[in-house]
């Protein structure tokens, strides 16, 4: 079915009710200025009509600010780059129906138009899919019926008066009564304009054009209202479609309170009698080359947070190591083998492709001294291949940090801090150079942060003023990672669980059945 087109505003018909309304008060108002001038009141109706004003302008700002803003359907900043691009697909959609408009009172439009929002939003999650909006479970798509469901019964529930009351029975009647009524308004009309038309034809010639104009602007808002209503819909739907083609529906609750199994192991192995950790802490890997100084950043980490550091041993050659505050686990920093520089060497993506997916921020070690960065770049390029791949994955916030820069020409020179906005000595320039030749050779963004530090103990620069802000830089990042991981855990063993539970229950019933055949015999 074609869209009805936009209604064209009238502006003969609005002009006209315009003067017609207007003439009247002109000359009442002109009358009455000459009146308060002969009687010398007009100074009395000048203060009377300004503080009426300025009282009405008080009131107007105090409903105003009382008046509360519409809620909108708003994307959920956790969702990964592919729920994202889909919302903008939804977007699109909600816009295009606000545009050209939609027959609410046709099932099979709405239909055709639910169809169209979930395919768009199923072919960002399952490209190669054949039929992309049948790539999810059953109970899935029931859960958001569900939802669904409880959005209209609440919509009903606080903006349809009398919905708790009224029984269907009742609306249909109250349907009828209106067609019965609107007919006696028609007749009503009629019998107005005749007696109109016989009394006084020109006040009835204005009362018709006056009545157009009106029936006219009211259509338009009413068709106005409509659009935004559907433009709603179509982004509520489009808002519970990427929350099911996601997997994101697991209760934010359950994630707030949530420890992974392998964070809980690490924090076991160390220490025997512990209270549990309310939170999940966030778990950075920190890579990089042979002797780059990794376990100098760890050190140099859980120094700055005035804390005790706790090397927990772990197979596959990672080592855990608490970072703590206050007697709270902020994070769990992993101490990485150093992969080998030399040319022919394997891909250093290979030893650390289990312990990836279970990091939320990754740091980067990179020498300022090293003259070739061609190991850092694949392992890079390899990481981003690896969550290109999937647009489910959420890729981990990154954080370079250039170690070395003592090392760096003149090698005399140590005197920090160094202004590498606006260098003034060889130090500082050769230090700025080398940022920007790694940002470059590294295929950096402008929003992935890269911070020049000293490790050595007796030289230790730039980690609390640099590195300790570029990891608050990207926390939001980090912890939308994060938020992944865990939804993806909790998901994983609550299918487990759950495909457990239905073969007991499988069973059970095969055996009670076969049970009561036996008896019946």
């Amino acid at each position: 079915m074609t869209p009805r087109p936009v209604p064209k505003p009238v502006l003969g018909w609005a002009t006209a009710v315009a003067v017609v309304y207007a003439l009247p008060y002109v000359v009442l108002g002109i009358a009455g200025a000459v009146w308060l001038y002969e009687r010398r009141w007009w100074w009395v109706w000048l203060a009377g009509t300004a503080a009426l004003s300025g009282a009405a302008w008080v009131v107007f700002r105090w409903v105003l600010g009382k008046k509360p803003q519409p809620r909108g359907v708003v994307p959920d900043p956790r969702w990964s780059p592919a729920g994202q691009a889909a919302w903008a697909d939804v977007e699109q959609i909600a816009q295009r129906v606000e545009r050209q408009g939609l027959p609410l009172d046709h099932p099979e439009t709405l239909g055709t138009l639910l169809v169209e929002i979930f395919q768009a939003v199923a072919a960002r999650f399952h490209p190669g899919a054949a039929q992309p909006h049948l790539e999810t479970a059953v109970p899935d798509v029931l859960y958001i019926v569900e939802r669904v469901a409880r959005d209209l019964r609440e919509f009903f529930s606080e903006n349809v008066p009398g919905a708790h009351i009224f029984t269907l029975s009742d609306f249909r009647r109250l349907q009828a009564w209106a067609g019965a009524a609107q007919h006696l308004y028609g007749i009503y009309r009629t019998l107005l304009r005749v007696v109109r038309l016989g009394t006084n034809p020109l006040w009835a010639a204005v009362a018709e054009v006056r009545d157009a104009a009106m029936a006219n602007m009211c259509h338009a808002s009413v068709d106005q209202i409509k659009r935004q209503v559907a433009g709603r819909c179509v982004r509520r739907a489009g808002f519970y479609a990427i929350q099911l083609y996601s997997g994101q529906l697991v209760d934010d609750e359950a994630l707030k309170e949530r420890q992974s199994a392998r964070s809980r192991e690490d924090i076991e192995k160390a220490i025997a009698v512990q209270d549990r950790i309310a939170k999940e802490p966030l778990r950075i890997l920190v890579l990089g080359q042979l002797k780059a100084g990794k376990s100098s950043l760890i050190n140099a980490l859980a120094g700055q947070l005035q804390a005790a550091v706790d090397v927990l041993p772990c197979t596959g050659g990672v080592q855990p190591v608490r970072l703590v505050r206050q007697g709270i686990c902020l994070a769990i920093a992993l101490d990485t083998p150093g992969f080998d520089a030399a040319p022919g060497s394997p891909s250093p993506f290979a030893a650390i492709r289990e312990e990836l997916p279970q990091s939320d921020l990754v740091v980067l070690v990179v020498p300022a001294s090293s003259a070739s960065r061609t190991p850092e770049r694949r392992l890079l390029d390899d990481m981003r291949a690896y969550y290109q791949a999937d647009p489910r994955r959420v890729m981990p916030a990154l954080v370079v940090a250039v170690s070395h820069i003592d090392c760096l020409r003149p090698f005399a020179e140590w005197a920090p801090p160094y202004d590498l906005a606006e260098p003034t000595g060889a130090k500082a320039e050769n230090i700025r150079r080398a940022l920007q030749a790694i940002a470059e050779d590294l295929g950096l963004t402008p929003q992935q942060p890269m911070v020049p530090v000293c490790l050595r103990p007796d030289r230790l620069y730039n980690v609390q003023e640099g590195l300790l802000g570029a990891l608050e830089q990207v926390r939001k990042e980090a912890e939308r990672a994060q938020y992944h991981r865990l939804l993806g855990e909790i998901q994983r063993e609550g299918r487990r669980g759950q495909l457990g539970r239905q073969i007991k229950k499988a069973l059970t019933g095969l055996f009670r059945l076969v049970a009561a055949k036996a008896l019946n015999r």
